[in-house]
């Protein structure tokens, strides 16, 4: 039986997205901090538990404030990136290639009233 952690991260909308035009410096900056989050969300969450599997799904579901529309595209890099390369400092997985991580494409929920990002991490047999 595979296990699934849904991890709340600490934003209420995303903090970097593909339509950002940042400088490379500011980018860099926004990159590690949220790797930094996605490495400390895996570790609290799987790392306890010591999981013995060797792949993992990794998503990302975005809970928006509202019903304006939005891109799932625009999640993917370098958001969802930079949080698998987070997990991959963890130690959870030794490497993010298809050996070891699937990705799963991000999913805008409707809103709730409450808006949250959230990782998703599940164990695949």
């Amino acid at each position: 039986m595979s296990r699934t952690w849904t991890i709340r991260l600490p934003w209420t909308a995303p903090p970097a997205s593909a339509n950002d035009r940042d400088h490379w410096r500011v980018k860099a900056k926004k990159v590690a901090a949220i790797r930094e989050v996605g490495r400390d969300a895996a570790f609290a969450a799987v790392g306890i538990e010591t999981s013995t599997a060797t792949r993992f799904a990794i998503g990302l579901t975005y809970v928006p404030r509202d019903r304006r529309r939005r891109d799932p595209d625009n999640l993917v890099v370098p958001l969802l990136k930079a949080l698998i390369d987070g997990v991959v400092d963890s130690g959870l997985v030794p490497d993010d290639t298809p050996q070891y991580v699937e990705r799963e494409f991000p999913v805008i929920a409707e809103p709730d009233g409450d808006p949250r990002l959230e990782l998703i991490i599940r164990e695949v047999p």
